[in-house]
């Protein structure tokens, strides 16, 4: 694999894990919101 290969790669990848970072915090909201809803009861 050449360097260019490997920072094509590279930024394809840091895509992806900005794209599942945003996800992750979205959904640690809705479940900090249901649990919190399940307490309040």
């Amino acid at each position: 694999m050449s360097d260019e290969d490997f920072k094509a790669q590279l930024a394809v990848l840091n895509e992806e894990l900005v794209t599942l970072n945003v996800q992750a915090r979205e959904l640690e909201e809705t479940i900090a919101v249901n649990v919190g809803d399940l307490l309040e009861v």
